[in-house]
């Protein structure tokens, strides 16, 4: 992960993938303390290349990507945090 954004390879990311980018240790809320819950995810503002396959959110992974592909997944926390990352299919 550079600045917010993050380059992966393959047709398919799941839920597990993209938590995994994640440095579970700089999750903190405002106290500092850091936040140990698995987030929910969110996947926003996909921008496809080929249209002809169709991606598909099935809710636990992003399925039918292409490369050049971009989305953004948002991790949404219990407490109101959020982070968020732009990803880049290759």
């Amino acid at each position: 992960v550079d600045d917010g954004k993050v380059t992966l390879t393959g047709t398919t990311v799941t839920n597990t993938q993209l938590t995994n980018l994640i440095d579970t240790s700089e999750v903190k809320d405002q106290y500092g303390k850091v936040i140990s819950e698995t987030p929910s995810v969110q996947i926003s503002k996909l921008t496809e290349t080929d249209v002809v396959d169709g991606w598909n959110y099935t809710g636990s992974q992003v399925e039918n990507l292409s490369t050049a592909d971009t989305f953004k997944v948002t991790f949404k926390y219990a407490g109101g945090y959020s982070i968020s990352l732009e990803v880049v299919m290759q």
